[in-house]
C-alpha cells in the first residue's frame, strides 16, 4: 500500500510541476506580445532559472520533433494535431512537437516509476510499467482536448458577432477579403486567429466556400458547417451575398436564442441528471474513505466481480437513457 502511495504522490508532484510550466509558458508568451509595446531598459537581459529550464526543455521537444520527422510511420499520425496549433505559432510549431511531447511525457513517468521502485527496494512488474507508459502517452491528449474544446466554445459564442460584422461590412460596399480583414482586425481571441486562417486562405486564391469549409473542419461547430454549405450553394446558383449574409445571421441569431431558452427550460432536469450521476460515486468514495475494506468482497470472489461487471453496465445504460431523454437537437 505505501508503495503504491508513494507513486501516486509522486504522479500528483509530476502534474502539478506540468502545469507550473504550462501556466508559465503561457505567462511568457503573454510577456512578449506585451513587450512588443512597451520600452525595455538596457539591463534587462537576465535570464530566470524557469525561463532557463523552460527553454531547455522546448529545445529538447523541437529536436526531438526533428528526429520524429523522419520516420515516415508518424506522418499520417501527426495530421490530427493540426487543429492546435493557433496561426500566431504556425512558425514556431508543428505537429511533430505534439508527438514529441507524448513520449517524453511518457518517458519521464516510466523513469519516476522506476526511480520511485529502486528508492523502495522494490521490483516493478511489466503492468504497472505498461500502465504508466500508456497514462503518459496518451494524458497530454486530455488537455489539449480540452483546450481545443474551450477554444470551440469560444469561437461559437463569437462566430455570430463575426458574421454580423461581415454583414455590415458587404452591406457598406466592402469586398470579401476587406470583410474578413475588418473581423480579424476588430475582434480578439479565438475567433480572430480562424479568421486570420480564412484570410490567408482567400488572399492565396481559395474561393470563400472553401476557406469556410477549411475553417469549419477545422472547428467542427454546427454553425460554421451551416455556412460552409450556404456558401457553396450561392457560389453554385449565384445571387446576393448581402441576402446569403442576412439569411445566415437570421439563421444562427433565431437557433441561439431558441437553444438559450431551452437551456433555460431544462435548467433543472440537467441539474438534477448530473446530481443523480455523481451520487453513486460519492457514495462509494465516502464508505470506501469509512471503511477501506468493505468493498474487499466484490474484488476477492467471483459472483463479486460478475455483480460489479452488471451494475457498471447498468450505470452506463442509465447515463445514456437520462442523456437522451434530456438532450434535445436543434436542427
Amino acid at each position: 500500500m505505501a508503495q503504491y502511495s508513494l507513486q501516486i504522490t509522486v504522479l500528483i508532484i509530476l502534474i502539478i510541476v506540468v502545469i507550473f510550466l504550462i501556466r508559465t509558458s503561457k505567462s511568457i508568451q503573454c510577456e512578449k506580445r506585451i513587450s512588443r509595446f512597451t520600452l525595455s531598459s538596457e539591463n534587462e537581459y537576465h535570464i530566470s532559472f524557469f525561463d532557463q529550464v523552460f527553454k531547455f526543455l522546448w529545445r529538447f521537444i523541437y529536436r526531438f520533433a526533428d528526429c520524429l520527422k523522419k520516420l515516415r510511420i508518424f506522418n499520417k499520425y501527426s495530421f490530427k494535431y493540426e487543429k492546435y496549433i493557433t496561426y500566431e505559432n504556425r512558425d514556431t510549431k508543428n505537429c511533430f512537437d505534439f508527438i514529441a511531447i507524448k513520449f517524453s511525457f511518457a518517458i519521464l513517468l516510466v523513469f519516476l516509476y522506476m526511480l520511485s521502485s529502486i528508492l523502495q527496494n522494490t521490483q516493478g512488474n511489466v503492468l504497472s510499467l505498461t500502465l504508466f507508459l500508456i497514462i503518459g502517452f496518451f494524458g497530454p491528449d486530455i488537455y489539449w482536448r480540452v483546450e481545443y474544446y474551450l477554444r470551440n466554445q469560444k469561437t461559437e459564442t463569437d462566430l455570430l458577432k463575426a458574421i454580423t460584422m461581415m454583414n455590415n461590412a458587404f452591406k457598406s460596399g466592402h469586398n470579401v477579403l476587406q470583410a474578413i480583414e475588418m473581423v480579424k482586425n476588430e475582434t480578439s481571441g479565438p475567433i480572430a486567429d480562424e479568421f486570420q486562417k480564412i484570410y490567408v486562405d482567400v488572399n492565396y486564391g481559395l474561393g470563400l466556400d472553401v476557406a469556410f469549409k477549411r475553417f469549419a473542419e477545422r472547428v467542427n461547430l454546427e454553425d460554421a458547417a451551416y455556412i460552409s454549405s450556404t456558401l457553396a450553394l450561392h457560389n453554385k446558383t449565384g445571387g446576393n451575398i448581402i441576402k446569403v449574409f442576412d439569411a445566415i445571421q437570421k439563421h444562427i441569431f433565431t437557433k441561439r436564442k431558441l437553444k438559450n431558452e431551452l437551456k433555460a427550460l431544462t435548467g433543472p432536469s440537467t441539474l438534477m441528471y448530473r446530481f443523480l450521476l455523481i451520487l453513486p460515486i460519492a457514495f462509494i468514495a465516502i464508505i470506501t474513505l469509512l471503511s477501506p475494506s468493505y468493498f474487499n468482497p466484490i474484488f476477492e470472489t467471483l459472483i463479486g466481480l460478475f455483480i460489479l461487471i452488471i451494475v457498471i453496465c447498468l450505470y452506463f445504460l442509465y447515463i445514456r437513457a437520462i442523456k437522451t431523454i434530456v438532450r434535445i437537437d436543434l436542427k
